[in-house]
């Protein structure tokens, strides 16, 4: 991708949301964090190669096509956004 190219790409606006992949700093939310009612539960997580793909998606689009907002999460989340 020449210059041209490369600033076409970076002028599109992108937002990437994701939620609970499992890396190593997320790993101890699978032990339990305290929830919104005072419990302790283990939170959902995806593979953080399910994230990558995500991003490989977006990247690999033509510059005519646009991802404005893409929000990835655990399938078992209970809640959007309220962290």
């Amino acid at each position: 991708m020449g210059t041209s190219g490369a600033r076409r790409l970076l002028d599109s606006p992108r937002r990437f949301a994701l939620g609970n992949a499992l890396t190593e700093m997320a790993r101890k939310q699978t032990l339990g964090l305290r929830q919104a009612d005072g419990r302790i539960a283990p939170e959902p997580t995806m593979d953080v190669s399910e994230v990558g793909e995500a991003v490989a998606h977006m990247a690999n689009l033509p510059l005519s096509t646009n991802v404005l907002t893409m929000t990835i999460m655990a399938t078992k989340m209970p809640f959007v956004g309220r962290g």
